[in-house]
């Protein structure tokens, strides 16, 4: 009764009832008798009023609405085993990223399955076992939002049909809008800013995850140099295989290193500034390509009662395959398979920038002339296509198969980041007065640009989604660039086939608009190129000797002439042709390089 007679003791942060009945409390009953209730009374801020034979304790609103509390939430003893005790890992992540423990474990699933494969910059393991509470440790608090927000990336676009390979049905989707993730990520870069300013491989972990699949990131030269500053403080760069550490801390560093290596050097091809880290700086190795079965499907000998219990408990898999059809092909998996192939592109693409794209090799170019160095790099990429081709086609992973592996839409993506390397081979030849080289060029840019279509126009969202890297979208504007020079070509041939292909470019850069900065600026891009090619056919109809000089190769070019183009002045022969047989998927196409000379002439 008394809890009632003075309402004031409410829990703080709880709305208080603004009117209670009186009428039965045999308190009041005792002292109404000696009250006068002909008129309002006041009582520490409430009012008692009578309404006919009803007597109630009326709050005054203003001085409700005005009432303040130390603190709104409420300490609340709960009972043994109804709430957990002592410091755990829900209650720390809740602490740092504001989630529940469900919610948590589901993006972390999420995060395991899509991005680690192939961005595998977290030790696994090591996280399993502080997630578990089997270490006197929890993960770093800016690395566990970073993973949080490249795995909401995910749930952010579900409704495209992910979270696996089903679309699931819209009463289990959370329903999250678009920049949902920007929230982790906020958080990682203010512990980031804030905590401990002294390098460590967690932020350096966070400042790559961050940089690459934050969607409002418009990702910067100045970062990656201060990444790669980092990196150089913790000896990332230099050889570790030697060093008195766990065999699983050494790999963890070899992958950071690379990661940021590839963040690097296709940053440096988008914004065309220098390269940061130099090949002669580095003596680490290449990481494993594989693991242990049981840290990639999360099948830990220390869990294997619970799991063969079924004892329901968040696991953390990286392959889509059961575990009972996988294990038969390996005691160890070649889970980054995909990871190191994509190594391997970029230290190609990294030689092609400082010998061709720096001013120190054009000059060099100038006054030596550019075939053995062209023929070289054009050999090692060739090299890498057979090698990739290989790898794609012999994994003992079914989830890397290049047709109906789950990650298929992976070996499209690298497919464009090619692609791309092919164009930047071949790009500074490209001249407006026609020559032998500058025609070679243009041939092998537009097969490139081709080929490269033929694959994006049947992704989207989802499936760039899948390759966690900034520069997942780079190659869509470098084929939109040759495609606007030929739909210049005074051939009709070329010139409707290119606007076509610009079309569909655009229509592709709108529908993946809302996935990041870099698709958004895609968009743009392709608006900037349609209207350029606009103003050019309105200036063309006024002036029909626009096309003169222009720099394309006569119609009337023999068969020898023909043949020149696609073979390459050196001994290695040039990539044009083995990803563009018209009748043929893409993928398929592209992974049996036995096809190539069919395909060459069918271009």
């Amino acid at each position: 009764e008394y809890g009632i007679l003075n309402p004031k003791q409410w829990l703080p942060g709880v709305k208080h009832d603004t009117i209670q009945y009186l009428g039965d409390l045999s308190t009041f009953q005792f002292l109404g008798s000696r009250l006068d209730l002909s008129r309002e009374m006041k009582w520490e801020g409430y009012t008692i009023k009578r309404f006919g034979e009803d007597t109630v304790l009326v709050a005054d609103r203003k001085e409700a609405d005005v009432q303040q509390y130390s603190r709104l939430i409420p300490e609340i003893r709960w009972p043994k085993g109804m709430d957990s005790q002592g410091e755990d890992i829900h209650q720390y992540i809740y602490a740092v990223t504001g989630l529940d423990k469900h919610t948590a474990a589901r993006l972390l699933k999420i995060y395991f399955a899509n991005v680690h494969p192939i961005l595998p910059v977290v030790d696994k393991t090591e996280f399993i076992d502080q997630y578990r509470g089997r270490m006197n440790a929890f993960p770093s608090g800016d690395l566990l939002n970073a993973m949080l927000g490249a795995a909401a990336r995910f749930v952010e676009h579900q409704k495209a049909g992910y979270e696996g390979q089903r679309k699931l049905p819209s009463d289990v989707m959370l329903d999250v809008p678009i920049g949902w993730s920007n929230s982790f990520f906020d958080r990682a870069e203010h512990l980031l800013l804030n905590w401990s300013t002294t390098p460590t491989l967690s932020k350096i972990q966070t400042i790559l995850l961050v940089l690459n699949t934050r969607p409002d990131r418009n990702i910067k030269s100045s970062e990656s140099w201060q990444m790669g500053g980092f990196a150089h403080l913790l000896g990332l760069h230099k050889s570790c295989d030697h060093w008195d550490i766990p065999d699983r801390e050494k790999e963890t560093r070899k992958r950071v290193w690379w990661t940021l290596y590839i963040t690097d050097v296709f940053q440096t091809a988008m914004l065309g500034r220098g390269v940061n880290l130099r090949d002669e700086d580095i003596t680490v190795g290449y990481p494993d390509v594989t693991a242990d079965w049981e840290e990639v499907m999360d099948a830990y000998e220390i869990d294997k009662d619970k799991i063969l219990n079924k004892q329901p408990f968040p696991r953390f898999p990286s392959l889509s395959t059961p575990f009972k059809i996988t294990v038969s092909v390996g005691k160890r998996a070649p889970i980054y398979e995909l990871f190191l192939s994509l190594v391997k592109l970029s230290q190609i693409n990294s030689r092609i920038l400082l010998s061709l794209h720096s001013p120190r090799a054009r000059q060099f170019s100038y006054e030596h002339g550019s075939d053995n160095i062209v023929a070289t790099l054009d050999h090692e990429l060739t090299e890498w296509r057979y090698s990739f081709s290989r790898t794609v086609r012999n994994s003992r992973i079914p989830d890397f198969n290049h047709q109906k592996g789950y990650f298929a839409p992976v070996v499209a993506s690298i497919l464009l980041l090619y692609f791309s390397t092919l164009i930047l081979l071949h790009q500074p030849f490209l001249k407006k007065t026609a020559s032998k080289s500058s025609t070679t060029s243009q041939q092998i840019c537009t097969n490139a640009a081709k080929g490269g279509m033929r694959i994006a126009k049947g992704m989207g969202i989802k499936e760039f989604l899948m390759c966690p890297y900034a520069a997942v979208t780079y190659p869509l504007r470098q084929f939109g660039l040759i495609q606007v020079i030929n739909a210049k070509n005074p051939n009709p041939e070329i010139s409707v086939t290119a606007k076509e292909e610009l079309k569909q470019g655009m229509a592709l850069s709108q529908m993946i608009e809302p996935m990041s900065f870099g698709a958004h600026h895609t968009n743009k891009f392709y608006t900037v190129l349609l209207n350029h090619l606009e103003e050019y056919e309105k200036y063309k109809s006024e002036d029909p000797k626009l096309n003169a000089n222009m720099g394309y190769t006569s119609q009337a070019v023999n068969a020898q002439q023909q043949q020149s183009i696609i073979e390459h002045s050196g001994t290695a022969p040039m990539n044009a042709g083995p990803f563009l047989f018209p009748t043929l998927s893409p993928f398929v196409t592209a992974m049996n390089p036995s096809m190539a000379p069919v395909a060459l002439y069918s271009a």
